[in-house]
């Protein structure tokens, strides 16, 4: 998985609150992710609930009407 690639799953991991699935993906690509890096995209993507942005995963875009 590209680093982008892995950066996007962690945000959509924060905005879903999955904090087990975002440190999976940090022990998955350690070599490309920083501890830094990842607490940033999951900020991000939590921060992205908080204010009303619909979520742009595969599984929310599915389920929307």
């Amino acid at each position: 998985m590209k680093r982008d690639d892995t950066l996007k799953a962690i945000q959509f991991a924060g905005y879903h609150g999955d904090t087990s699935a975002a440190t999976r993906l940090l022990l998955e690509c350690k070599r490309t992710v920083s501890y830094a890096a990842w607490q940033e995209a999951y900020k991000r993507g939590a921060q992205k609930k908080v204010n009303g942005v619909r979520c742009a995963c595969a599984a929310c875009l599915r389920a929307s009407p």
